[in-house]
């Protein structure tokens, strides 16, 4: 009897071992595995992109075009487009079949979206009396955009309606970004953020430990992540932030906690024009390593997304061109 218990403990034991093992590390990112591809989308300033699948992906640009590839980035077609706004954002629902761009010039607002995971797009709003700043796009159903800092809009395809609420007095926001259906974060300006946990209808103002205005929300992992002009705020808990300084970067992905994406520009001392850089860090931007480029491959690179698992896409402006770049994480 004795013996018998000893094994069943053992045997708990070694599974609990089993268990308990720290998951494989992921591996360090790294510029070995950056290509420019050939590719025939034309020059443009391309303010952000987004994929429905590992293949099939949709630009857009300052000037109201909408750019489509499905064959990751080899050749696109230049779609139709409803609208010639300045297009700031697009983003792709997780069914991959419905997507969102929003837009905006001194006329006012638009709001695209696309069921057929991006060939066409139609105008869900378009008002002199809308300023769509952000789209967050984290559920099937859900739709979130933050319109003129004072108000979010819950838009539910699956109905076709628009709920409308009102933010609370002092709320000032620059962006939104929802992790899960329910649960989002409006960034403000100095140092302000507010979080839901109801969709959007109750927010709760907190206040980081620097001054900033933050201009983007991210998510490393579960964790938020408040971005400055030069400065990015890790949201541990409400009461413990990890302050980092970064370059300057247009926009960012987060893989982990750990790993990120960058792309921006610079301008050197005595140089006319700016040199596209691409940055990637493998410790929370405590370190980066940076890889720049010159006006024959991108002045600058404005849109970063994610294809697949594995694989991510940069968009840059070059001389008379824009230029594709393929960063492979594997």
């Amino acid at each position: 009897m004795k013996q018998t218990i000893f094994l069943l403990a053992t045997l708990w034991l070694l599974l609990i071992s089993c268990n308990s093992q720290e998951p494989a590390p992921a591996r360090n990112l790294s510029f070995d595995k950056l290509v420019q591809i050939e590719s025939d989308l034309p020059v443009g300033n391309f303010m952000d992109l987004s994929f429905a699948n590992d293949s099939t992906g949709v630009a857009i640009t300052n000037g109201g075009n909408i750019f489509r590839t499905t064959n990751g980035g080899k050749n696109w077609t230049k779609l139709e487009s409803p609208t010639t706004k300045f297009l700031k954002s697009i983003q792709f629902s997780s069914n991959k079949r419905v997507g969102y761009i929003i837009g905006a010039d001194n006329s006012g607002g638009v709001v695209l979206k696309s069921e057929d995971a991006g060939k066409t797009w139609q105008i869900v709003e378009e008002s002199a009396a809308i300023e769509p700043l952000s789209i967050s796009f984290p559920a099937e159903s859900n739709a979130y955009m933050l319109e003129g800092g004072k108000a979010l809009w819950k838009i539910d395809h699956n109905l076709k309606s628009i709920i409308k609420y009102t933010l609370p007095d002092g709320v000032s926001g620059t962006s939104v970004n929802f992790r899960y259906g329910n649960e989002g974060v409006i960034a403000g300006s100095k140092g302000a953020y507010y979080t839901t946990q109801d969709g959007g209808k109750n927010w709760l103002p907190f206040k980081a430990s620097v001054d900033n205005q933050f201009h983007e929300i991210y998510f490393a992992d579960n964790t938020p992540v408040l971005k400055g002009d030069t400065t990015i705020v890790y949201v541990n808990s409400k009461n413990d932030y990890t302050i980092r300084k970064i370059p300057d970067v247009f926009k960012m992905y987060f893989i982990n906690q750990k790993q990120a994406i960058g792309v921006g520009m610079h301008y050197e001392d005595m140089g006319f024009f700016p040199y596209g850089d691409i940055y990637i860090t493998n410790d929370g931007w405590k370190n980066r390593e940076t890889k720049t480029f010159g006006g024959s491959v991108a002045f600058k690179f404005t849109a970063l997304a994610k294809m697949s698992e594995n694989k991510f896409m940069i968009i840059g402006l070059g001389n008379l061109k824009s230029s594709v770049l393929i960063l492979n994480t594997k």
